[in-house]
């Protein structure tokens, strides 16, 4: 998330050029599906029956469809979820707070919102447009890194699942 996808490319592959290593990853990503961490549907439906659910990521809108159909939201399912944003149909990438400024214009109180993200980058960018933040710890960022950017213990849940709990 640190990169754009070119220079991730340029950066672990050298000389390769980028339209080509898309075109082979493309063709060989369906045999790799992500596997959600435990009935992520399940856990979305519960929490929509209280709450507006939305989707703000950097990945691309192939990324995302991918990401979202291996979580088990097809295209037609994804009507659960209020706004799906990716980095093509977002004004600026995280950890810009535009996007989030723009959700709250939209009519979704800034008070009523809480993001979850795996990163610090996530953090940082509820922290710009001051919006509430969970970490999770199932990306790369370990929760000595949360703790030491800045965010409290009780902010820092083992998986979305927790939000169970909370919500």
């Amino acid at each position: 998330g640190k990169m754009d996808f070119h220079s991730c490319v340029s950066h672990w592959f050298g000389e390769m050029d980028p339209h080509e290593f898309r075109k082979r990853y493309d063709s060989i990503r369906l045999q790799f599906p992500y596997d959600p961490i435990g009935d992520i549907s399940g856990l979305i439906s519960g929490l929509s029956i209280k709450h507006t659910i939305g989707i703000l990521t950097n990945s691309s809108s192939q990324g995302t469809d991918f990401k979202l159909d291996c979580a088990g939201f097809p295209e037609e399912k994804r009507g659960i979820f209020q706004f799906i944003y990716h980095k093509h149909n977002m004004a600026a990438p995280k950890p810009n707070p535009a996007q989030l400024r723009k959700i709250c214009l939209d009519g979704h109180p800034r008070g009523e919102m809480v993001y979850v993200g795996d990163n610090l980058r996530d953090y940082e960018f509820a922290s710009r447009a001051n919006v509430m933040f969970y970490a999770v710890l199932t990306g790369l960022d370990t929760r000595v890194m949360f703790l030491e950017g800045g965010l409290a213990e009780n902010q820092i849940l083992a998986d979305v699942h927790a939000l169970k709990m909370i919500y």
